[in-house]
């Protein structure tokens, strides 16, 4: 029997997740049986999906019990193995926020290579990478000379959906909350314009100067009055991936602006995406953001976050804002 902790859903969330939803305990991990492996895990992820995750009223999927070990992609190590999983190998999947765990190998999304650090597992290589390249370039097709809008610009999938798309030859303008954000995407990540939208009454306008001539792509984190200000801007045939609707509750119908007839006039494609859904391209996709990597041209900067005891926490501050790019949780590493 191994020792150790995790944190534990306590209670649902009323509006967005805070630290009090959640409780720190005590866990007992067994040995592990016959087709079975033992994980140490390293690094946990906070991702904005978290609030669905944990909510009464998810907007995809099954309510998640009170007691349950809280939801999150990690990278693992394999201590003991009595299953294909080799001792030493680095892992990632949705282990949860804990240290230890059984896996029969099911929850095993993926094997590190050798060589990669196991946070980059979590990051520019990991689910966030994966998700910035679908969407640029398997939902909205982005080709070169063309004008992209990235909202959320600031956040790891925004940070790096601006960086894909700078690579491939586009014009990338992001939306980001604070001038502090709004520099770091364009000093940091090479955006050509970031607007601060907490400086900005008339966001419509914003985007207008921004990208007089239109934007053809827009990949879109926070939907709501966001949303609404990039479809008047979209230039016709233009494509919106939308990845996220952090500014929307999951649970409750949506309201604003109708836009079906800007849709028709301008032949708009709105698709959303589960980067699930192209895990058959997971391989080519992971080869191209491992070569811009090499290159230099995918950078991320880290929130570093030390111990699960305080992932709850971690979680409340970055849906409230306070986090520019990829938080994640040292656990073991």
């Amino acid at each position: 029997m191994t020792s150790g902790h995790a944190v534990v859903l306590r209670s649902y969330p009323e509006g967005l997740p805070r630290a009090t939803d959640f409780e720190w305990v005590p866990e007992t991990t067994s040995e592990p049986g016959d087709g079975q492996a033992l994980l140490r895990i390293l690094w946990a992820s906070i991702d904005p999906a978290m609030r669905t995750w944990h909510s009464a009223k998810p907007g995809r999927g099954v309510v998640r019990p009170l007691g349950t070990v809280m939801k999150a992609v990690a990278v693992a190590e394999v201590v003991e193995s009595r299953n294909s999983l080799r001792v030493g190998d680095h892992v990632v999947g949705s282990f949860g926020m804990r240290e230890w765990c059984i896996s029969d190998g099911a929850d095993v999304t993926r094997v590190l290579d050798a060589g990669i650090e196991p946070r980059l597992g979590l990051g520019t290589l990991g689910h966030i990478g994966l998700t910035a390249f679908a969407g640029l370039h398997k939902v909205a097709r982005a080709q070169a000379g063309e004008t992209v809008l990235v909202s959320s610009a600031a956040g790891a999938t925004g940070a790096l959906a601006g960086q894909i798309a700078a690579a491939a030859g586009c014009r990338v303008i992001g939306i980001a909350g604070g001038p502090d954000k709004a520099a770091i995407c364009r000093t940091e990540y090479g955006f050509d314009i970031c607007i601060d939208r907490h400086a900005e009454t008339d966001l419509v306008g914003a985007i207008r100067a921004a990208a007089p001539e239109g934007i053809d792509v827009f990949f879109d984190n926070v939907g709501g009055p966001t949303l609404d200000a990039a479809m008047q801007n979209m230039n016709a045939l233009g494509r919106v991936a939308i990845c996220g609707t952090i500014s929307v509750r999951s649970s409750e119908p949506g309201h604003g602006p109708r836009h079906e007839r800007l849709m028709l006039d301008k032949q708009l494609t709105v698709q959303g995406f589960l980067t699930s859904q192209f895990e058959v391209d997971y391989p080519e996709m992971l080869e191209s953001l491992s070569l811009l990597h090499s290159e230099g041209r995918l950078h991320l900067r880290e929130v570093v976050v030390e111990g699960a005891e305080n992932a709850p926490l971690a979680l409340e501050q970055l849906l409230a804002g306070e986090f520019a790019g990829k938080v994640l949780v040292r656990i073991a590493a």
